[in-house]
């Protein structure tokens, strides 16, 4: 047993990928924590952070008016501007080989085979 101090406390939920455990913590950072409960790497976003979602390693992370996809490593894949959000954040969905999320004008869907 193992606690991580200090990580944790905002919007979101803990999400499992790629043999880590990432935390959005309360404010503006994404953080991996490891199975042994050290920090690996955190990544800068815009507040409030909804849960990210991951698939196929990729962890999708929705950002002010942006999604990022983030490799297991931290480093941005890429950035995709969508739209605002509405409320305290919106965590993006996967479904049918894409990426959804809503934003203040209705629902961005975004092609992961592309």
């Amino acid at each position: 047993m193992w606690a991580a101090h200090g990580r944790g406390g905002g919007y979101a939920s803990i999400t499992t990928a790629v043999g880590d455990v990432f935390v959005a913590v309360q404010g503006n950072m994404l953080v991996a924590t490891s199975a042994d409960g050290a920090a690996r790497w955190t990544y800068p976003g815009v507040a409030p952070l909804p849960t990210p979602v991951e698939r196929a390693g990729v962890l999708y992370l929705r950002s002010g008016g942006e999604l990022h996809a983030i490799d297991g490593k931290g480093l941005r894949l890429w950035k995709l501007p969508v739209g605002t959000q509405g409320g305290n954040g919106n965590s993006p969905v996967v479904g049918n080989g894409r990426l959804y999320t809503v934003t203040s004008d209705g629902i961005a869907a975004v092609d992961l085979g592309s």
